[in-house]
């Protein structure tokens, strides 16, 4: 997942303003047809903090933000960031996923239909809704307040487990 050219880390950014250099941000919402986009900038939490926003308080919305540069992992990858879900239902539902995407197979391009599906999946994967897997997907951890991102499925829990999960390739099936 990179190349000779790839960016030297670290990758350092803040989202405080509403364009972030070398991101692209996408968006869908799947239970209404109307446009969602990510958002940098956008003031959360209780001191007010620039970040950015990947979905809105709305259900069934995908949201994401892709690194526009090659980044090199063959000394290993760290990421560190916060994250802050407020606003929703409750239980919460349904989480973040941070991932990794093998350039090869976005070298056409990427935009708002190549995001995997909304809830379970996280943005990443696949379950019986509209939409597939994200493209390229290589590597996943999910950060799940519903419970189901472990599930083959997506969609065999019944809710309210909290849980950080590892998740493959997007092109098997059961990831």
């Amino acid at each position: 997942v990179g190349t000779a050219s790839a960016q030297s880390l670290p990758v350092n950014e803040s989202f405080d303003s509403p364009n972030p250099a070398n991101w692209d941000l996408y968006g869908n919402d799947n239970d209404s047809g109307e446009s969602h986009v990510a958002s940098s900038g956008v003031a959360v939490g209780p001191n007010g903090e620039p970040a950015l926003e990947l979905t809105q308080v709305d259900g069934n919305q995908a949201g994401t933000a892709i690194y526009t540069k090659n980044v090199s992992s063959t000394e290993g990858i760290t990421a560190t960031f916060r994250y802050y879900a407020a606003n929703g239902s409750t239980p919460g539902a349904d989480g973040i996923s941070f991932f990794l995407l093998d350039e090869s197979d976005i070298s056409g391009g990427f935009d708002s239909s190549d995001i995997g599906n909304v809830g379970g999946p996280l943005g990443y994967g696949s379950d019986s809704g509209p939409g597939g897997p994200i493209t390229g997907g290589f590597l996943a951890v999910g950060f799940d307040e519903w419970g189901n991102f472990d599930e083959p499925t997506y969609s065999e829990s019944s809710g309210g487990e909290q849980e950080i999960t590892i998740r493959g390739s997007t092109d098997s099936p059961t990831a």
